[in-house]
C-alpha cells in the first residue's frame, strides 16, 4: 500500500482532507463524517459496500492508516442526512460545496 498525499479543504470550519487514488477522488471518512455532524463515523461508514477503503498517509508521528471513502461514498453519506435536498441546510451546503469547489479543484490537479 503506497502512500498518498492529502490535500487539505476547508468546510465552513472543518477541514476535510482528499486525496486521489488511481486518479479519482477519495475523502477521508472522519473529516466528512464531522462536516456533517454525524456521530457515529464507523456505523457511517459500515454501511458503504465498495466505497470504502484504507490508505497510509505520512503524518507527523510517522505513517497513520486512514479510512477513506470514495465520491460515491461520500454521496452516499451525504444524501442520508435527512436535510440533503433542503437547501441552505448543513448537509446541502456540503454537497454544493464539494461540487463545486472540491472535485473541480481535484480535477485541474490530476490534469497537472
Amino acid at each position: 500500500m503506497a502512500n498518498l498525499s492529502v490535500t487539505p479543504f476547508m468546510f465552513e470550519n472543518q477541514q476535510v482532507r482528499t486525496l486521489t487514488k488511481n486518479g479519482n477522488p477519495w475523502f477521508v471518512a472522519q473529516d466528512v463524517c464531522d462536516a456533517l455532524k454525524i456521530k457515529n463515523s464507523r456505523d457511517a461508514i459500515a454501511k458503504l459496500d465498495d466505497e470504502k477503503g484504507v490508505a497510509l498517509t505520512d503524518t507527523l508521528g510517522g505513517e497513520q492508516k486512514i479510512n477513506i471513502i470514495n465520491e460515491s461514498g461520500m454521496y452516499f453519506l451525504t444524501i442520508r442526512c435527512r436535510d440533503a435536498v433542503k437547501i441552505g441546510t448543513l448537509s446541502h451546503r456540503f454537497r454544493k460545496w464539494v461540487t463545486s469547489v472540491v472535485l473541480p479543484t481535484i480535477e485541474r490537479l490530476v490534469t497537472i
